[in-house]
């Protein structure tokens, strides 16, 4: 479902999609709904603050009540000046069907407790904007802007300083990647298909590379786009000998030898076809599960950050 859409047909059309997120006030409070990278979720974001109710204490305790009707919330996180859930659900009928009503059941305890709508980070109510920062969306005053800004050039200075250990990374994604394809060919042995082990393939190389090196930058992710690429392919070359052995041990076959003339015996059994689908497969996979920490890596490597205003 279109996200102009969505935003027409929940709420009584006063939130707008401005391409980012859709966002505005309902009621007179600051809302903000936006897809979250990598899940298919959504977060939903209300801001609002009470003198009378410090951290948001009762608000939280209201919500932790009325949780149980609706389902789909995985997490909620309820701040001074907002309160934030992480949605289960897509851009769907399910998610209409959840957020209008929901919604409106939090707005109306607000506005029966007094509750004001500002700034997410201090509450304030003078020239509060929706910007869009480093993918998340806010709705921010402009001293608030401007600590957010000044907080982002002083970290990219420090990331700018921060280098990966080469080596410790390498060794450590040798790690992650080798058990990943282990559980890669094991999986593979026992009948299933192995996209969740792709996925745990480049999860455990990222994290270990990031856990040795230091942090994960720019040359790390070429050091672990190149180790994946090789264990996905050894992986899946081991996985397929081992089949292959299994039916040709009867007639004297060794592992080696099934291993170095397995491109012989795919074409002449007319399984080339279905082994290059298999590691294509395995490439897609374990693309799935680093592509997203790239990018990010990539970005934050160098320390660049964006903020926009949104329209």
């Amino acid at each position: 479902m279109l996200y102009g859409k969505i935003a027409k047909s929940i709420l009584d059309g006063s939130l707008t999609f401005n391409q980012i997120c859709i966002s505005g006030r309902f009621r007179g409070y600051y809302t903000v709904i936006q897809p979250v990278m990598g899940n298919g979720g959504h977060r939903l974001e209300i801001s609002a603050s009470n003198p009378e109710d410090p951290g948001n204490t009762a608000l939280g305790e209201h919500i932790q009540q009325i949780r149980a009707n609706y389902g789909g919330i995985n997490h909620v996180y309820v701040r001074s000046n907002s309160v934030a859930f992480d949605l289960g659900y897509g851009a769907n009928k399910k998610f209409v069907e959840f957020i209008d009503p929901f919604v409106r059941d939090i707005v109306s305890f607000l506005e029966a407790g007094g509750y004001t709508s500002g700034c997410a980070n201090c509450g304030s109510q003078e020239q509060v904007d929706c910007y869009n920062i480093n993918g998340e969306n806010v709705y921010l005053c402009p001293n608030c802007l401007e600590k957010v800004r000044a907080g982002l050039e002083a970290k990219k200075e420090v990331v700018r300083a921060n280098k990966s250990n080469l080596l410790h990374g390498f060794a450590g994604a040798m790690i992650g990647a080798l058990a990943g394809g282990i559980v890669y060919v094991l999986i593979n042995k026992l009948g299933y298909v192995s996209a969740l082990s792709g996925l745990l393939m480049a999860f455990l190389a990222l994290l270990l590379y990031e856990k040795f090196g230091g942090c994960l930058d720019i040359k790390g992710v070429i050091c672990c786009a190149v180790i994946l690429i090789a264990t996905v392919y050894f992986s899946n070359k081991l996985a397929w000998t081992w089949e292959v052995f299994d039916q040709l041990k009867s007639y004297g076959w060794r592992f080696g030898e099934v291993y170095s003339e397995l491109g012989s015996i795919l074409k002449d059994s007319d399984l080339t076809g279905t082994y290059t689908a298999s590691l294509l497969q395995g490439y897609l996979f374990t693309a799935l599960g680093a592509v997203g920490k790239f990018i990010m890596a990539v970005r934050t490597s160098t320390g660049k950050y964006t903020i926009k205003k949104n329209k």
